[in-house]
């Protein structure tokens, strides 16, 4: 990865800034489409979509604080369907974990795509991004205010949707552009950091970067440190409250054979997930290295008829394959 590099923002305006970094990586990399929210009137939220022109990134807005579902399996489309193309994806943290698990299980090349992302600055429920948006009628007001907040980490935790108060990894790793949100001032400058395989000489050719501050670096690892133990103790929390007798692989297979609302609810959001899960000879393995390719996006949060929490028990098991102590 190349040096941290700091974008200076021009108008306070930080969504303009990124649309002028993502144009440059556009042109340096080659790209011939880019997979990233863009603002869509119908569903009144920025929704992923294929874009075929870097002058469509004017519309793109990838720090919204609304996820409308994990985009993994749409990037893994885009992929294959992408042959010799140059594709990038701007995707969150947590489809980026879930995109590599799927790559690795269908064999899909990640070398000729541009994976970008940032460090994710959390998602609120749709209930609460809808109703401001309808009193505000100002549809980028919202990611004003979570950019703006990016230098403590983030707004109120509480406003947060359930998997993003529990999230233990809002930044992503091994990626090729990275919008370092954390600690940063945004309104005055952004953090970037790139591989330079991936974007050569030409990406900073067009941008006027300069030297990121050793007070902002310092910074910035004092919010990730702040999140990552108040994340922590949030988890630990989660799993203490959680019904014992919900939290194991039998449960939750029993559930999950049982529940077409939670069978349905799966197949529907969960990227990852594979039905033949369950008709494997030892179902409780299977299941183990599902949970194992879990990014923690929090689709599969959703009402069940019966009651069963679903997302807080998939949450709890995830990490018992490296850690079968930690319940």
């Amino acid at each position: 990865m190349s040096e941290h590099r700091v974008f200076p923002v021009a108008n306070s305006d930080p969504l303009a800034g990124a649309h002028a970094i993502l144009e440059a990586a556009w042109e340096a990399a080659n790209l011939d489409r880019l997979l990233i929210p863009i603002w869509s009137q119908d569903a009144h939220m920025p929704v992923p979509s294929l874009i075929r022109d870097a002058g469509e990134i004017t519309h793109a807005d990838p720090f919204a604080p609304i996820m409308p579902g994990n985009a993994a399996r749409q990037a893994a489309d885009a992929i294959r369907a992408a042959g010799e193309q140059r594709l990038g994806l701007f995707l969150r943290p947590c489809e980026i974990r879930s995109l590599r698990k799927i790559a690795g299980r269908e064999n899909l090349d990640l070398e000729n795509v541009l994976l970008i992302s940032s460090d994710c600055l959390g998602a609120i429920p749709y209930e609460d991004y809808r109703r401001h948006l309808t009193l505000t009628k100002d549809y980028l007001q919202m990611t004003r205010e979570t950019l703006q907040f990016a230098a403590q980490g983030g707004v109120l935790p509480s406003r947060y949707q359930q998997s993003c108060q529990l999230c233990d990894a809002p930044y992503p790793s091994d990626i090729d552009l990275h919008f370092e949100l954390f600690g940063s001032e945004t309104y005055d400058q952004l953090l970037l950091s790139w591989d330079e395989r991936q974007l050569p000489a030409s990406f900073t050719e067009r941008l006027e970067l300069g030297p990121a501050p050793g007070q902002l670096l310092e910074r910035r690892q004092r919010v990730i440190e702040n999140l990552s133990r108040w994340r922590a103790r949030s988890l630990n929390n989660h799993r203490q409250e959680l019904d014992a007798t919900l939290a194991t692989p039998e449960a939750l297979i029993d559930h999950i054979e049982h529940c077409s609302a939670c069978w349905d609810t799966l197949e529907a959001h969960c990227p990852t997930f594979d039905e033949t899960i369950l008709l494997a000879s030892n179902a409780s393995d299977a299941l183990l290295d599902w949970l194992a390719s879990c990014g923690g996006c929090g689709m599969c949060a959703s009402h069940c008829p019966d009651g069963f929490p679903l997302f807080e028990v998939i949450v709890a098991l995830r990490g018992i394959r490296n850690d079968p102590d930690q319940l």
